[in-house]
């Protein structure tokens, strides 16, 4: 058996992407982080009510991307994903997405 059909107890997984509003230190923030936490709240159940067999959470509306994370993007990723870990049915991953043109 494969590894990820060991981690997902499925051949062909569907991994669902929980893309994060814009984050503190992104062009278009708005200032929210409770907002930003309940809206990843919100999309992780939709989600896993949807049925996948895996969830990514990233920072997909972080534009401009950079070569290195900012920190306040890192900070903001860890405290969110911090206030859902609790809520995750299904294995996991968190990515920050850098060079988003690359």
């Amino acid at each position: 058996m494969s590894w990820s059909t060991e981690l997902f107890q499925t051949s062909k997984p569907i991994i669902g992407l929980l893309h994060l509003d814009p984050l503190p230190g992104d062009p278009f923030y708005e200032g929210s982080m409770e907002q930003i936490i309940e809206n990843a709240r919100q999309d992780l159940e939709a989600l896993q009510k949807g049925g996948v067999d895996g969830v990514l959470m990233t920072n997909e509306f972080s534009g401009p991307f950079f070569t290195d994370t900012p920190k306040p993007v890192f900070g903001a990723m860890c405290r969110i994903f911090g206030e859902i870990r609790h809520l995750f049915t299904v294995p996991y991953g968190v990515e920050t997405i850098a060079d988003g043109e690359g």
